[in-house]
């Protein structure tokens, strides 16, 4: 799956709070079911929230993936939900620590079921480098909490890797 967006920044109480809607178009087969590749196979609205507070930084997220098209039943219809919060702290002005939470969900539909179930449930601490002007990345690893938060009958704990390099334009 390929996803293109855009998005606005919002800046608020100045620079202190910035809020980010966007709106992206994922082609691919991952969630209309086909067995071919299409051209808007999804479509992804998605907000983020940015809160400063001196050296402390508040990010939260909302990411919705729905499905654009039904292509013939080889596979369920998929829709993805994703919600996040980043707390970080400036150590100076190149590099914060923070800790991450992250959650994950997949919407699954035929004609037999339809269900909604986490895929994953992450918490852990990361750590951001950052240019002076416009490049970030950022490094964020800890515990799949999934099996707990779902019941599983004897869980255990996994682990996750995210990094994340953007450039701002």
């Amino acid at each position: 799956m390929t996803e293109f967006g855009i998005g606005l920044n919002f800046s608020f109480l100045d620079g202190n709070l910035n809020i980010n809607p966007s709106l992206g178009l994922g082609n691919g087969k991952f969630q209309s079911g086909g067995a071919r590749y299409v051209i808007g196979d999804n479509i992804v609205p998605a907000i983020y929230f940015n809160v400063i507070t001196g050296q402390i930084n508040h990010t939260i997220g909302f990411i919705y993936w729905k499905g654009l098209r039904r292509e013939e039943l080889i596979d369920k219809y998929r829709d993805q939900i994703q919600y996040f919060y980043n707390l970080w702290y400036q150590i100076n002005k190149n590099i914060d620590l923070g800790l991450y939470y992250d959650h994950f969900l997949l919407k699954e539909e035929d004609k037999y079921i339809n269900s909604i179930n986490t895929i994953y449930h992450w918490i852990g601490p990361s750590i951001k480098f950052k240019t002076k002007s416009i490049a970030e990345l950022w490094f964020s690893c800890g515990f799949d909490l999934y099996q707990y938060t779902n019941g599983l009958e004897n869980p255990s704990i996994k682990d996750f890797y995210k990094l994340v390099f953007s450039l701002k334009f």
